[in-house]
Formats: structure tokens, sequence, C-alpha cells
């Protein structure tokens, strides 16, 4: 009897250990066609890690494109921010997301980067934490919002995790084809 306590015990550690590597909270699943015109709006930064948000849009652009989203605009930053303007992006957000509606783009797709690092434990693992919002840019609604966060172990990079968080948010786009649904 005491060896399956023993088991239950270990199973139920090993348990909580790995639910506690990442956690996800999102809308259904939306399904959009690939042809349709994307903006990439600023990735606001909540981190302590200088610069993270930029980061995640890269990230973010190359993911977009590797599922098939071909007509898609970045969002440039003005060359002039001022401290403010950098410090709170949401005006940003708001002037992008004027600028793809008067441009024609159907979607935007911005975000918030909450954690971006390594811990400071001996195993110096690195920290992801981010949330996803896509937008109807004609009428700004949102039409999906997800929320991730994920841990590594100490041989994983930040860039890794912060690959792997990105595209499992992006995982509740589905892009659909535009090529097949033309042909029907």
């Amino acid at each position: 009897m005491k060896n399956i306590v023993n088991r239950i015990t270990v199973l139920l550690c090993i348990t909580g250990f790995l639910v506690g590597c990442a956690t996800k909270n999102a809308m259904p699943k939306i399904q959009v066609y690939d042809n349709q015109s994307w903006v990439l709006l600023p990735v606001e930064n909540l981190s302590q890690t200088p610069q993270a948000g930029r980061q995640a849009a890269i990230m973010l652009e190359s993911s977009l494109r590797k599922r098939g989203v071909s007509n898609l605009t970045v969002w440039q930053e003005e060359e002039s921010l001022t401290l403010k303007a950098l410090l709170d992006t949401s005006a940003q957000v708001s002037k992008a997301s004027e600028w793809g509606a008067r441009a024609g783009a159907r979607y935007g797709l911005t975000g918030t980067v909450h954690e971006w690092h390594y811990r400071s434990d001996p195993e110096r693992e690195p920290a992801v934490g981010v949330s996803l919002k896509m937008i109807d840019l004609q009428s700004g609604d949102v039409l999906w919002q997800a929320t991730h966060a994920r841990t590594g172990w100490g041989y994983s990079s930040l860039s890794g995790i912060a690959g792997e968080t990105l595209n499992e948010l992006l995982d509740g786009i589905r892009f659909l084809d535009s090529s097949i649904n033309a042909s029907l």
C-alpha cells in the first residue's frame, strides 16, 4: 500500500510540475482567409525587458507569413517618438488601427508582452507571457483574443520559448487557403 501511495504522490508532483510550465487562455478558434489584408500593429511591452514588444512583433511577422498571410503591412513607428509614446503604446495602436482602416486593411493584430526574460534562479529558465488580439479594422470589433505564458528549461533559449508561445497563440486562428475557395 505504501508503494502505491508513493507512486501516486510522484505522479501528482510530476503532473503539477508539467501543468505549471504553461498556461493558456483563449477565445474559440476563428477562421480567416489568408488573402485578406492585414496590418501588424504595435505590440505593447509591459515587461521589464527593453524592446520585447519589437522582438515579439518581428516573430509575429515571420509566423504570419509562414501561415500564408502574404498581404501583410507592418506598422512603422514614427521616427521621433517621445518618452511618453515609448512608455505607453496604446496611442500608437489606435493611430496604427485608424491608418490600417483608412488603407482598407481587413485585420489588425496587436498584443502585449507581459513577461520576457530569463529567471534569476540558478537554472536561468526563460519565461514568456504574451497576449494577442485580432481586430476587424473596419468595425473595430475584437474578433479573437488569447493569452499564453510559458517557461522553458535551463537549456532553452528565450527566443525559442517566445517563438513557441507566439505560434501556439496563433494556432487559435485558422488560416484558410483562399486559392481552394476560388476554385470551388
